[in-house]
């Protein structure tokens, strides 16, 4: 998401203020979003809470399953630091490591095969493509486990505290579906993947293990082939955890201010309570980019030379094993465009929700002495 959306400090804070007639309640500062424990602020944030934990928890246990994540799934009990949860980190500790020294093993091979094996744009791809499932895993544990800064708490928990803290009354209904609809469609992706890559390795005996070295040992063939298989996972999980999180941030925007706002066209507006509000929103946002930028650096930095890689394999086909490298590279070319698709649609999504209140300011009643007030607060947003 564009940096651009950071919000500007003009006007905000004002404790002086009367109160909204958009419900905005006053909230913590921006230390007490870091604090040790999940804000409580009554059954608003409760119901906020349990929407945000019902979608973000299917996708985390899918995360922790293929070694992207080792933190708790339950976004209710992050703040459990009792023996027992502990221990399950620890567990999850262990695993994630494993997980992750068998991606980076498979780019180590892949980038030896470039040298020893036959065909240098086919392995140079393949290397990419293990690089990509190594970044991808090794910057989602960064991201949203690893405690950052002196908060000690993760970039993600920094953006849940901060999402929690808003008294908002917003449905995550739609988010819900279309979350489901995203797990079924990377279920359908990831196997499809795995037959890929089994259907590589049966037909065209081909695999990052297949050259001097690596070939020495068969055990080393099967490891490499399983550590692809978990590598799919790590590699369209990302772009689901970020398609979800934008959804909650247009949620946030969409379907709670700007209906809010939209339904008091005959009701002077408190243009300070406003402002705080839509300031707010904006923190949310902030702490989102810097907890996906890193992500969505890696991800656009090495699709781009995956796509030109596989474009010249699709057009410069082998004589053995045409059909299948053909339909292997038409479907890569495909996943990759649509991952890069999805970052850029749904990232200017966001962006677009933050400034189209621009347009909603100009058809609401202010006071004539908050219309100078006004046209401020539309430039600076």
């Amino acid at each position: 998401m564009p940096s651009q959306v950071t919000p500007t400090e003009t006007g905000v804070h004002r404790d002086h203020e009367m109160p909204s007639k958009v419900s905005v309640q006053p909230t913590m500062n921006e230390v007490s979003v870091v604090e040790d424990s999940i804000p409580h602020q009554g059954n608003v944030n409760e119901k906020l809470l349990k929407a945000i934990d019902e979608v973000y928890s299917p996708v985390l246990k899918l995360m922790k399953l293929f070694g992207t994540y080792f933190g708790d799934t339950s976004l209710k009990r992050l703040a459990r630091t009792d023996s027992r949860c502990r221990k399950y980190i620890y567990l999850s500790h262990i695993y994630c490591g494993l997980v992750i020294s068998g991606f980076w093993l498979n780019f180590v091979m892949g980038f030896f095969d470039i040298f020893y094996g036959n065909n240098v744009f086919l392995f140079l791809m393949f290397s990419l493509w293990c690089l990509l499932i190594a970044l991808n895993c090794t910057i989602c544990l960064v991201v949203l486990c690893v405690p950052f800064g002196d908060t000690r708490h993760s970039r993600f928990e920094n953006f849940l505290r901060n999402l929690l803290a808003i008294n908002s009354n917003v449905s995550l209904e739609k988010v819900k579906r279309k979350s489901r609809k995203g797990i079924i469609m990377f279920c359908f992706l990831f196997l499809t993947a795995v037959a890929g890559i089994m259907s590589t390795y049966l037909l065209l005996d081909l695999s990052v293990a297949a050259f001097k070295p690596w070939n020495q040992w068969f055990g080393l063939t099967i490891v490499s082939q399983v550590f692809l298989i978990i590598g799919c996972g790590a590699w369209f999980l990302p772009i689901l955890f970020f398609y979800i999180t934008c959804l909650i941030l247009e949620a946030l925007f969409d379907d709670d201010l700007h209906k809010r706002m939209s339904s008091s066209h005959s009701i002077p507006l408190d243009l300070a309570a406003l402002k705080m509000e839509h300031h707010k929103l904006c923190e949310v946002v902030e702490f989102a980019d810097k907890m996906l930028a890193p992500l969505i650096f890696e991800m656009v930095s090495l699709y781009l030379p995956l796509i030109c890689l596989n474009f010249y394999k699709a057009v410069n086909l082998p004589e053995e094993g045409r059909i299948v490298f053909l339909v292997t590279n038409l479907v890569w070319l495909v996943v990759a465009g649509s991952i890069l698709a999805i970052i850029m649609i749904f990232g200017s999504k966001v962006y677009e929700k933050i400034h189209s209140l621009q347009k909603i300011l100009q058809t609401l009643p202010f006071s004539k002495e908050d219309e100078g007030k006004v046209l401020m607060f539309i430039l600076d947003i």
